[in-house]
């Protein structure tokens, strides 16, 4: 979804600037005046709506916040895996890692 946003925001936004562009350089629409701004009004709101939705959801931020999470967790494994840790060690960043991302661990 992150990219998807992303994208639909660029190019909406880009296909509303060609447009007006054309327009106003050329003094006349490719199409008739109502027409021609009544697609540039929906491309820019389909672009400010993309751009809302991927600031809303925020996507990176939780991406970036899953991965973290899936890092220390794997690091964890790691660590019990080699018998680097104590039982308790282990318990205690299984418990601190399951305070710090809540949204992750169910």
């Amino acid at each position: 979804m992150n990219t998807q946003t992303i994208i639909t925001g660029l190019l909406t936004s880009i296909l509303a600037t060609i447009l007006a562009g054309y327009t106003a350089a050329s003094n006349s629409p490719l199409m008739s005046w109502r027409w021609t701004c009544a697609l540039v009004a929906v491309f820019t709101l389909c672009a400010t709506i993309s751009t809302g939705l991927h600031k809303q959801f925020d996507i990176s931020g939780s991406l970036s916040k899953a991965s973290g999470c899936l890092g220390r967790l794997n690091a964890l494994e790691l660590a019990a895996r080699m018998g680097f840790r104590s039982r308790e060690e282990i318990s205690k960043e299984c418990e601190e890692i399951a305070v710090q991302y809540p949204d992750y661990i169910g």
